[in-house]
């Protein structure tokens, strides 16, 4: 990256494996996890560092855009993602408690919950909803939060709808 040399990447994709040559621009990480910016053409792209099979620097060099902010591409391209990610909707009942637990899905999911927040009830808790991708993602995140004995009643269950 600080030589602006080209990256030759055999990168793994839903459909499958692809090859790319790559301008690395620069490197994220979020929750935990590392992220590639780099640029393809004329357009940067971000690469999830843990899904690239290979890698090898080229001699080929690069200039990087003069242009280029990493902080402000990474804040505009994040919102972009987590907005398009979502397919439906997922109507919970939750607790003041869960209701903060609901964070590391993520902002959009969290401030999804605390808007749609209905009348705090003393033993239910209240009715969210909130922005899912599918529902079996939406089941595996929302389990991972840890269950209370009260969630393991069926009805207390997430719904999902289109």
């Amino acid at each position: 990256m600080w030589n602006e040399k080209c990256l030759d990447v055999r990168y793994r994709r839903a459909e499958g494996a692809v090859e790319r040559q790559l301008q690395p621009l620069g490197l994220v990480l979020k929750a935990g996890v590392w992220y590639l910016v780099a640029q393809v053409g004329d357009q940067p792209r971000t690469y999830r560092v843990s899904n690239i099979i290979d890698l090898a620097v080229t001699e080929e060099s690069f200039k990087r855009p003069k242009d280029f902010d990493l902080a402000r591409f990474w804040v505009t391209s994040s919102r972009a993602f987590e907005t398009s990610v979502y397919h439906s909707n997922a109507t919970l009942r939750v607790t003041a408690r869960g209701l903060a637990k609901l964070d590391v899905l993520g902002s959009p999911v969290a401030r999804a919950a605390a808007e749609t927040a209905t009348r705090r009830m003393p033993t239910a808790g209240s009715a969210s909803t909130i922005p899912i991708e599918s529902i079996d993602r939406a089941a595996s995140d929302l389990i991972a939060l840890g269950a209370t004995p009260r969630s393991s009643n069926p009805r207390n269950c997430a719904r999902g709808s289109s």
